[in-house]
């Protein structure tokens, strides 16, 4: 069930990442960095948080199908069909866990669990109510032999697995004591320890791990120079935008009227002095 759990994030996470590259900022000029960097940090809390509800409420989804339909598991965890004696038909009973101040049952929650561990009988004894009414009780007509620290049964597997934690497999003692145990398994089994994390102050529940979607950290590199070299404009416009004002008018048609002025008397001037001393050369008596 691990194993297929951690199949579907993964699947999950590459989907939405496929569509988180397909989105496009459209801006009608170049934003400066710290605005972009803000963009990209917002974006990056939606992707994370979109993923992750969108594949609780699809997992929600399908435990509720199963807990409200009532549907039989394979294992026989959540209900069992029992046959009473006298009478000659199947009936469908509830699994009820036990526990020490209070009890649960499938029919009414789906997170009714227990703990597991490796019992000296695989026998189960039903008892029912002689007038067919529930609750109908089933339980291990045997003695554990070892109690198997983190690991619950409940209605599904996919209940069990999300309450559980991975304790025992950080454990040495424990996985030891499970290899002897598992030794006529027809699945011999065979683990080392893992290490915690130096991020991890205690063990959080499969479901924990599920909800921040198996992550540890997320990376995302935000970089302001790509997204300038992508948008990188190559020319620049600007438009001067004033109130009509009389004053800046007239400032600026004497200007206007002053420089051109000034560019014919540079233009003129040379002109006429040669026209000047043509004419008085032309003037002058020979000799």
């Amino acid at each position: 069930m691990l194993k297929i759990l951690c199949a579907l994030v993964s699947q999950t996470i590459d989907d939405q990442l496929i569509q988180l590259q397909t989105t496009t900022l459209f801006s009608e000029s170049v934003q400066p960095d710290n605005i972009i960097l803000a963009n990209a940090e917002a974006i990056r809390e939606q992707f994370v948080n979109t993923t992750s509800n969108s594949f609780l409420a699809a997992l929600n989804t399908i435990r509720t199908v199963f807990q409200g339909n009532q549907i039989v598991n394979r294992l026989k965890t959540n209900y069992q069909l029992a046959t009473l004696a006298n009478d000659g038909f199947f009936l469908s009973h509830t699994i009820e866990y036990l526990s020490v101040n209070d009890s649960c049952t499938c029919s009414l929650s789906s997170y009714c669990k227990a703990t597991t561990g490796i019992y000296n009988t695989s026998a189960y004894i039903a008892t029912c109510k002689y007038d067919h009414t529930p609750p109908c009780n089933s339980v291990i007509d045997g003695e554990i032999e070892f109690d198997v620290p983190g690991i619950s049964v409940g209605c599904l597997v996919l209940d069990a697995a999300l309450q559980s934690d991975l304790s025992c497999f950080y454990n040495e003692s424990c996985l030891s004591e499970l290899k002897f145990q598992l030794t006529d398994s027809p699945s011999p089994f065979n683990a080392t320890p893992l290490k915690v994390g130096s991020s991890v102050a205690s063990l959080p529940t499969i479901g924990d791990l599920i909800a921040n979607l198996m992550v540890e950290e997320w990376y995302f590199n935000s970089s302001y120079e790509s997204y300038f070299d992508q948008c990188n404009p190559q020319t620049c416009t600007y438009t001067y935008v004033k109130q009509f004002d009389i004053v800046y008018v007239i400032t600026k048609t004497i200007a206007f009227i002053g420089g051109t002025a000034t560019i014919l008397m540079l233009i003129t001037l040379p002109i006429v002095t040669n026209i000047q001393q043509w004419l008085s050369a032309r003037r002058s008596p020979a000799h």
